[in-house]
């Protein structure tokens, strides 16, 4: 028994080491852990139609008169940080051509403090005023075309989904024992061969691997689930889980069960401006009607959340221009804006990374980018783009039969910035932990083992000391006894 005790005292010891150990990085660390901060694209944009309009020559300076600071809301009341290009656009065909301009408008980065800086569009000098229009965001190039697909009315076949289509709102509840339990749980639903469902707030879904089941963490015993073009019919099977760690449970509740409450109707277009809210006005309506639509049409899950779809944290502003270019005419197009860099605190000092993404007309096969940054700083080389120093105190990047989609470069306060030497006290934790704690538990276990061997001896000594002090008083008394008789 003292054996087990001693080794359950040593496996306690070395345990509570362990957890002192592995909580320590998240005690020592530095609070903001994050070391690059995502800017925007400068000319974030799409183009569509124009097949005849080349891009002969492209023109592109950049102003960027002082460093913008992460969270910094004074340094960015005062961001004045800018890019001007100038496209020259030719029409070598016999008949007039346009092409449409989609821009984004507004865009700023998470780490900005300020409001949003609008763009400007010039065609051969004179200002265009262009139609704003919204949509969902995108975070990739397929997704920046596909917003332009929905402005264009190209999105989704015609028979996808119709406004008048009737959407089915059915609300369940979970009853458990006769009555109902409020607790959260996991409803799994199959066998549902319909549209797809759209999903209420207050519910979380899922979809398996094999896309035959769909899952809705629910935060009490009620939940709604809309579906177009048919209800949940008799083919439906419901189960129910209690363990919400695990989105695929198999730990199924034979006492639960779902039922149907009741059943509302409403048209896809009702719906629709039902989640849109304060978005649902007709400036806004035509657009994200489309691009909701074009979302779940995109995706092809059997499931949505309400704010995947409706959100308006993903609901960016866009600006649309008509760009004429007449038969055998050459047409200068202008567009002002802000751009906010990459901010990369990894290196010492801070590099700031731009990028700007080129507009997709049709390459002349001289096309060439004269690129200009005015800045008191350092402009450093990166990927495609090689600066040298200009005499009017700019930077001069000059290319040829330019393929890149993207111009970038980088911004430092120096000009051989190194990555930075800072150690993480995270990282020096995990190494003593690393380092010292094998140590501190060959001691534990050698203090255990002693501390083991020790008990025998112990018990030894003990039976010793004890047979010494028993032949001592024995020896006591039998001279006491001694002493007595020797008086007779």
């Amino acid at each position: 028994m003292a054996r087990k005790n001693k080794f359950l005292i040593i496996f306690l010891s070395v345990s509570i080491i362990c957890i002192i150990f592995a909580c320590a990085p998240a005690a020592f660390a530095h609070p903001d852990r994050d070391t690059y901060h995502e800017g925007t694209v400068a000319c974030e944009s799409v183009v569509k139609g124009g097949e005849n309009i080349v891009l002969e020559k492209l023109d592109v300076e950049f102003s960027y008169p002082t460093i913008l600071k992460k969270w910094n809301k004074a340094n960015a009341e005062g961001y004045n940080g800018s890019v001007k290009s100038e496209y020259l656009l030719y029409n070598p065909s016999q008949s007039d051509d346009s092409a449409r301009l989609w821009l984004r408008y507004g865009d700023v980065p998470p780490y900005f403090y300020g409001e949003p800086q609008f763009s400007k569009v010039y065609v051969d000098g004179a200002e265009l005023s262009g139609k704003t229009r919204y949509g969902i965001s995108y975070s990739d190039d397929e997704g920046r075309r596909r917003a332009a697909d929905v402005f264009d009315g190209t999105f989704a076949p015609d028979d996808f989904v119709d406004p008048d289509d009737t959407v089915y709102l059915q609300t369940f509840v979970i009853v458990a024992n006769g009555g109902h339990d409020y607790a959260s749980c996991i409803a799994e639903i199959s066998g549902y061969d319909g549209n797809l469902p759209l999903i209420g707030d207050s519910l979380f879904v899922s979809v398996s691997e094999k896309r035959n089941r769909i899952y809705y963490s629910v935060k009490n015993s009620l939940f709604t689930v809309a579906t177009v073009g048919s209800p949940l019919g008799r083919g439906v099977s419901w189960r129910v889980a209690e363990d919400t760690s695990d989105m695929f449970s198999e730990y199924y509740d034979d006492k639960k069960a779902v039922h149907l409450i009741d059943t509302q109707t409403m048209t896809y277009e009702e719906y629709i401006r039902q989640n849109l809210g304060e978005y649902a006005d007709e400036e806004y309506f035509s657009d994200l009607y489309a691009s909701v639509t074009c979302r779940i049409y995109d995706k092809d899950l059997r499931a949505f959340r309400n704010s995947w779809l409706f959100d308006k944290e993903i609901i960016i502003t866009w600006k649309e221009y008509e760009i004429a270019v007449p038969a055998g005419e050459r047409v200068s197009l202008g567009i002002e804006e802000s751009f906010f860099p990459d901010i990369n605190e990894n290196m010492s000092p801070d590099v700031y990374n731009a990028e700007y993404r080129i507009l997709e007309f049709r390459r002349a096969a001289e096309f060439g980018v004269n690129a200009k940054a005015y800045t008191p700083y350092y402009v450093l080389d990166r990927d495609n783009c090689y600066f040298t120093k200009a005499d009017d105190g700019g930077y001069v990047f000059i290319a040829r039969d330019y393929g890149e989609d993207m111009l970038k470069f980088g911004i430092s306060i120096s000009e051989n910035p190194k990555r930075a030497n800072t150690v993480d006290l995270s990282i020096l934790v995990g190494i003593l932990m690393c380092i010292f704690l094998p140590i501190i538990f060959i001691l534990m276990v050698m203090l255990g083992l002693i501390t083991i061997l020790l008990i025998p001896v112990g018990i030894v000594f003990g039976i010793i000391v004890l047979i010494k002090s028993v032949v001592r008083i024995i020896r006591k008394r039998r001279d006491k006894n001694d002493d007595i008789f020797k008086g007779y």
